[in-house]
């Protein structure tokens, strides 16, 4: 899914927003935290796409 496509899903339904963002909260606590997010970010700023895991 891309971010324009979650952006039009989330705008259809609350949910989807706290669906997510309890997903980004395990993701988190599972990667390290913040140390975990830099490489996604480095990822995305290089232009290499970044899978769900």
């Amino acid at each position: 899914m891309t971010f324009d496509e979650w952006l039009s899903a989330a705008s259809k339904d609350a949910g989807t927003y706290a669906e997510s963002a309890c997903q980004a909260t395990r993701w988190l606590r599972d990667n390290g935290r913040g140390r975990g997010l830099l490489s996604p970010i480095e990822r995305l700023n290089t232009g290499t796409p970044v899978e769900p895991g």
